[in-house]
């Protein structure tokens, strides 16, 4: 099957962001606590563009069957303010994290999301902990999040217009427990379904 040219820009995108924290990290990597045992942000229901959706499942086929086997447990058993991805308070698809996920807590700027007096410019409030007031973060090290979205909506329709592994053309987002609960362990991937939702 041939690589989807909206799903290539993605994971070019994932490769910017990291080498962009990596950067952040190395300026302000003492006042960022985010590391593998603090699931904080992990404790609230998300959703996800299909080409999201469709890294996810990427990384569900490199797992072994006993651990996907719980996660596709853990879809039907937890309420929606767990993501059904969290074992240990570690995401079992680390490599495989959705964009959201790889830049929570760090610091980012927003313009479309700021007031009349200016962007928001926000971040996990237990990172950086050591600022006082009056301390302004480096401009150079602010994600910008309004042009990220912008990049990350543009290689979603790209996406859907070019052959994927995704039931699904629609531009709608997708909970990440549907996508487990969509997940054909036999076949390795989405399960096809017909209109009354049963697995064709």
């Amino acid at each position: 099957m041939p690589m989807n040219e909206g799903y290539e820009r993605y994971l070019a995108l994932v490769g910017r962001v990291d080498h962009f924290l990596v950067e952040v990290r190395k300026r302000y990597g003492d006042q960022i606590l985010c590391r593998k045992g603090c699931g904080d942000c992990c404790h609230q229901f998300l959703s996800l563009w299909p080409i999201e959706a469709h890294h996810i499942t990427e990384g569900l086929k490199v797992l072994p069957a006993a651990l996907r086997g719980r996660l596709e447990r853990q879809a039907q058993a937890i309420g929606w303010n767990q993501c059904p991805l969290l074992v240990d308070e570690a995401c079992a698809v680390y490599d495989y994290r959705p964009i959201l996920c790889r830049t929570y807590g760090y610091p980012f700027l927003s313009r479309e999301e700021g007031d009349p007096l200016g962007p928001l410019v926000s971040y996990c409030p237990r990172n950086f902990q050591g600022l006082k007031e009056g301390d302004r973060l480096e401009g150079e090290y602010l994600l910008d999040l309004d042009a990220l979205n912008r990049m990350l909506a543009g290689a979603n329709l790209l996406f859907l217009q070019g052959p994927a592994r995704i039931p699904t053309t629609e531009i709608s987002r997708i909970p990440i427990s549907e996508i487990l609960r969509s997940w054909d362990s036999k076949r390795g991937g989405w399960a096809q379904r017909d209109e009354e939702g049963s697995s064709l």
